[in-house]
């Protein structure tokens, strides 16, 4: 298990990686700021197959918490993952 922090618009951003398959990596991500990854966890077993990384975005679990009310769109959500590739995560 590897867990990380990438930094992003607005601050850091926690990841954990569970696995080391070699198949496409699934990102696991927990619904609207304040939410959790935890009812999730069972797909932690697709594993043996591919990475699976949860990420909790900015605003909820152990990221950064922005002041600034207009953090975490869908913009900087898919800029941030574009630019940690599959080989960097």
């Amino acid at each position: 298990m590897k867990e990380r922090f990438v930094h992003v618009t607005g601050g850091r951003v926690y990841y954990k990686k569970t696995s080391t398959g070699n198949k496409t990596p699934l990102i696991v991500l927990h619904g609207g700021p304040g939410g959790t990854h935890m009812p999730m966890l069972a797909l932690e077993a697709l594993g043996d197959e591919r990475p699976v990384i949860f990420y909790d975005q900015l605003g909820s679990g152990r990221s950064d918490r922005p002041h600034d009310p207009c953090f975490g769109n869908w913009k900087d959500l898919r800029k941030s993952l574009g630019r940690y590739g599959r080989r960097s995560i």
